[in-house]
């Protein structure tokens, strides 16, 4: 896969000249995205549950007039694209994984996401704010893997609790059972594993 951010004007300079665009130029502008795939790709016990970076390139737009912003941000750069299954999706939400998987198999990828949401805070990103549509499980190669690092937010290093499965639904959990995913009493005996 491959994403590009470039600096764009702001409403209020887009059709002024290349000059007035020039003064919003922030050159050293590093895209969180890029930034968690970097802090990825120096810990290999995380690496194992995201996909690689390949390769970016950081540069700045040429002090020209036909560029956006003269001067401002322009980054590249690639990652391996994994395959497998989403976990969740907007049409069935966690239907494959509660319908279609057996039980060895849900455990694994349960066993799995423990072990990746550890190493993702152990590198310094927090899984927490992310989502199930963010694990993508390759059945082949029995890997779980995390997808999506755009919008990430910095570590916490909260110990490990099982309200995650719960949260990221890997559990079913009992509607009534739901409404208090963050004063868990640690009774997982109402879920369906």
């Amino acid at each position: 896969m491959m994403r590009i951010y470039m600096q764009i004007p702001s409403y209020e300079t887009d059709r002024e000249t290349a000059e007035t665009r020039a003064k919003e130029a922030m050159p050293d502008f590093i895209h969180k995205e890029l930034k968690a795939y970097k802090m990825l790709s120096e810990h290999p016990n995380a690496t194992r549950f995201t996909p690689r970076l390949l390769g970016w390139k950081e540069t700045i737009q040429k002090e020209e007039d036909d560029w956006p912003v003269p001067g401002g941000f322009l980054t590249g750069f690639v990652w391996e694209l994994v395959s497998g299954q989403r976990l969740w999706n907007y049409d069935e939400d966690m239907k494959w994984f509660h319908e279609e998987t057996d039980l060895p198999e849900r455990n694994l990828i349960r066993k799995q996401f423990k072990e990746s949401f550890i190493a993702l805070d152990s590198v310094g990103i927090d899984p927490k704010p992310s989502h199930p549509s963010k694990l993508v499980w390759n059945r082949k190669s029995q890997r779980l893997y995390w997808v999506g690092f755009a919008d990430w937010n910095p570590a916490t290093h909260e110990p490990w609790t099982d309200v995650w499965y719960q949260i990221f639904r890997l559990v079913q959990v009992p509607l009534d059972d739901q409404t208090r995913l963050y004063e868990w009493d640690g009774r997982a005996d109402t879920w369906s594993w």
